[in-house]
C-alpha cells in the first residue's frame, strides 16, 4: 500500500515537471528554422588570421525576421544592435542594418552593426559554409565567422 502511494506521488510530480518544461518556453510564432535562437560568435578571421581584438563576447540572436547582435561589455553591460535578416539564394544569409525609427536618434546606433563584425550599414551578404543545429560558419569577402548555438 505504501509503495503504491509513493509511486502515485512520484508519477504526479514527474507529470507536473514535464508540464512545466513544455509550457515554459514559447517562440511567439518566431521559429524560423535552423538559425532560430542565440548563437555565440566564437571566432572571426580576416584572411584566415584571427581578429585579435575579438574577446568572444558577441552573440547573434535570430527570431522571425529580426536579428540582434549583442556585445557583452565589462560589468555585464550590453550593446544591442538591431537589424533584419533573410535567406537569399542557396546558402546565402542577408543581414540588413538599414532600419530606423522615431524613438532613436542616429547617435544611438541601435540600427548600426557592431564594428567588430566588419558589417556595413545596409545589406551584408554572407555565404553559409556550414549550418547544423549547433554550429554555423559564414563568410563575407575575406572575413569568416564561426558561431556556436547557445
Amino acid at each position: 500500500m505504501r509503495i503504491r502511494h509513493i509511486f502515485r506521488v512520484s508519477l504526479v510530480v514527474a507529470m507536473f515537471v514535464v508540464w512545466l518544461l513544455n509550457g515554459s518556453c514559447t517562440q511567439n510564432d518566431g521559429h524560423i528554422g535552423p538559425v532560430f535562437g542565440q548563437w555565440r560568435m566564437t571566432e572571426t578571421t580576416i584572411d584566415t588570421e584571427p581578429v585579435h581584438a575579438y574577446a568572444g563576447n558577441v552573440f547573434w540572436s535570430f527570431q522571425n525576421s529580426v536579428v540582434c547582435l549583442r556585445e557583452v561589455l565589462p560589468h555585464h553591460d550590453v550593446d544591442n544592435r538591431w537589424g533584419s535578416w533573410k535567406w537569399g539564394e542557396k546558402d546565402v544569409l542577408i543581414l540588413d542594418f538599414s532600419h530606423s525609427d522615431e524613438l532613436h536618434s542616429p547617435d544611438d546606433k541601435v540600427y548600426e552593426p557592431l564594428e567588430i563584425t566588419g558589417f556595413v550599414a545596409g545589406e551584408n551578404v554572407l555565404h553559409v559554409h556550414r549550418l547544423t543545429s549547433s554550429h554555423m560558419e559564414l563568410s563575407m569577402g575575406n572575413r569568416t565567422y564561426t558561431l556556436k548555438k547557445q
